[in-house]
């Protein structure tokens, strides 16, 4: 056995010294630095990172906003409640927004990578708004928005070399070819998120800088040529969406046949159980062309008392939760009293109804819908050589506050935002072909005729051996409403305002017979000099009534109450315009009757959109977009 000898083995037991200790941190400050810096350099360019997602996101939702948004709402300044990243810098939008546009911007052209030495010059509008922080750091983002017809200028042929051109929204810079290679070699272009390649150039407007495009790639167009959007006129109405506005196509005008068809079923089933009676010659029913022409006869005859009246309901309604939306209603009624009482075909009387449905539908959409309604008078004789319409047309239209703007201009005193609530309006449009001009010169629309421009657009008919123009009468209708969710209400007049009609039909105007004022289809509506106001009964829409002269909503009950269509109907400043006058008590008004008419160019269907977010450093995101029909 070995023996240990443990008092040497204590004294050769010195422990750790302080240099022992030094050393080893040393090591360690060697080895976990490069970590400490990578965890430092992952930590800040995620922070970036996240920092630049925010900055995308940012942009994205502005450009979402501007891409949703029309023209005439980016103005007013009226971003959506629900996107609190929108906030105008440049306030003076509001009211002007010639403020921010810009005109003859310079864009060359470039195909392939290379410039062709053509330039475009293009319009658009700069919008600032005011910064936003974002990222960890809070670092404030200057922002600004290029709105531009850039695009259509050049699909249009606007180039200075007068070729066509759209921008080329394949670019790849992972691809091999020289075009690509030349763009990757050229600094100064830019790769937008659409997969366009540009050029920007820094423009002061107003104190502010935005970034014009200077240059883009682009593709060359030979084919079919190309309308600018921008420079068409599309009318009142921008987007006929069947689901946002109430579309009548000539249904009306069919129902005309069928009430003649069925007033034909009716007779027929009277002489089928009354054989023999006094009422009706036999020799009708052995003829059928007898017949239908003597249904006509009894139609058109004066010693009988015949009316057809179009119904036009758009009213409010409730769901279960309270929820506003929206029901359209359209009816067309018949009504016909034979002066010979012994024609009984009602159910056994003399005078009676018929009723038929056109449309009964709900519209979910954020504010009232319209109505847009291909018109024409009633048509008396299909077959005629001449225009031949009934004399007279009534028209009836309802609302109730939600739709005729009332609680937009007078809100209750309730939480809820009443600013969504616009008007209603109705669009009554003569259609290019109409039965009636498909009779040529023989109406009274010869188009050598001096007034020709003005014939036109207005119907005609044969009374006394001459063409006179239709009298469409015009009413407006208050009655109860059935909100839908169990609540009937009863507004008063004062409560309803008569919905706008505008149309393409002229018209005169004749104080004499209360006849509203529209417009004479050439001259400035506003020229009341050139509108003729005698005492002939050369007119068109009337708005004025008797209770002999206009026929109630229900021949039979006399349910309903019906009252002069408004001259004018009260407005707020986003609805006046050319057509503003005050009315007797000082109030701003709009008239109740417009004609239809383009819309300023400046709202724009179709532009090309630049968001720009800038940092404290100069770092620049682009996000690029386009915005469809307004």
């Amino acid at each position: 056995m070995v023996a240990i000898n443990n008092k040497k083995l204590l004294k050769n037991n010195k422990g750790i010294s302080l240099i022992d200790i030094m050393i080893a941190i040393a090591v360690l400050a060697i080895l976990i630095t490069p970590i400490i810096l990578q965890v430092t350099t992952t930590i800040n360019t995620s922070a970036k990172a996240k920092e630049k997602q925010y900055v995308v996101d940012s942009a994205a939702s502005v450009m979402e906003y501007f891409k949703q948004t029309s023209m005439d709402d980016i103005k007013k300044n009226a971003p959506t409640a629900t996107d609190k990243n929108i906030d105008f810098k440049n306030e003076e939008m509001i009211d002007n927004m010639d403020t921010v546009a810009f005109k003859g911007a310079e864009c060359h052209i470039f195909v392939d990578g290379n410039d062709t030495g053509a330039v475009v010059k293009y319009n658009g509008y700069d919008v600032a708004l005011n910064d936003v922080k974002l990222g960890r750091a809070k670092r404030e983002y200057d922002r600004t928005v290029v709105i531009s017809d850039l695009a259509n200028k050049l699909l249009s042929g606007k180039a200075s070399n007068g070729k066509r051109y759209r921008i080329n929204y394949e670019v790849d810079l992972n691809k091999s070819s020289s075009t690509y290679t030349k763009i990757k070699a050229d600094s100064a272009f830019e790769i937008q998120s659409d997969h366009s390649a540009v050029k920007f150039e820094t423009v002061n407007h107003g104190g502010v800088d935005y970034s014009h495009i200077s240059a883009v790639d682009c593709v060359e167009v030979t084919d079919s040529s190309y309308v600018d959007p921008n420079s068409v006129s599309l009318g009142n109405i921008q987007d006929l969406d069947s689901d946002k506005i109430a579309i009548i196509e000539g249904e009306a005008t069919k129902l005309d046949h069928r009430f003649e068809k069925d007033l034909i079923a009716m007779f027929l089933d009277y002489d089928s159980r009354h054989k023999g009676s006094s009422m009706i010659d036999d020799g009708w029913f052995d003829n059928p062309t007898l017949l239908n022409a003597n249904i006509k006869g009894l139609i058109k005859a004066n010693t009988n008392t015949f009316n057809r009246m179009i119904m036009i309901a758009v009213t409010a309604r409730k769901n279960a939760a309270g929820k506003i939306y929206y029901h359209v209603d359209v009816k067309v009624r018949y009504y016909l009293k034979f002066n010979n009482t012994s024609y009984k075909v009602f159910n056994g009387s003399n005078e009676g109804q018929k009723t038929y449905e056109v449309m009964n539908r709900d519209f979910f959409t954020s504010e009232p819908p319209d109505v847009y309604m291909i018109y024409e008078p009633f048509i008396t004789d299909y077959n005629s050589a001449f225009a031949e319409y009934a004399y007279t047309d009534y028209v009836t239209i309802q609302s109730d506050p939600y739709t005729s703007g009332y609680y937009k201009l007078n809100p209750p005193d309730t939480a809820e935002d009443y600013s969504k609530y616009d008007a209603s309006k109705i669009y009554l449009i003569k259609p290019t072909n109409s039965w009636q001009t498909a009779s040529g010169a023989a109406n009274g629309i010869d188009p050598s005729d001096a007034d020709y421009e003005q014939k036109k657009n207005m119907y005609y008919t044969l009374k006394a051996g001459s063409y006179v123009p239709v009298k469409i009468s015009v009413n407006q209708v208050y009655s109860t409403v059935d909100m839908g969710d169990g609540n009937v209400v009863n507004y008063t007049p004062s409560e309803c305002y008569p919905l706008q009609i505008i149309t393409n039909i002229s018209s005169y105007h004749d104080d004499s017979l209360n006849v509203d004022w529209v417009h004479n289809g050439i001259s400035n509506p506003k020229d009341k000099s050139s509108i003729i106001a005698d005492d002939s009964d050369e007119v068109q829409f009337v708005r004025s009534y008797d209770s002999n002269a206009c026929p109630k909503i229900d021949s039979t009950s006399g349910e309903g109450t019906r009252a002069a269509y408004s001259l004018g109907i009260k407005a707020d400043e986003s609805q006046i315009g050319d057509l503003y006058f005050e009315d007797g008590d000082g109030d701003e008004c709009v008239y109740s009757i417009v004609p239809w008419q383009g819309e300023s160019n400046y709202s724009g269907k179709v532009y090309n959109i630049t968001v720009t977010y800038k940092s404290p450093t100069g770092d620049v995101t682009y996000l690029t977009g386009a915005k469809g029909a307004d």
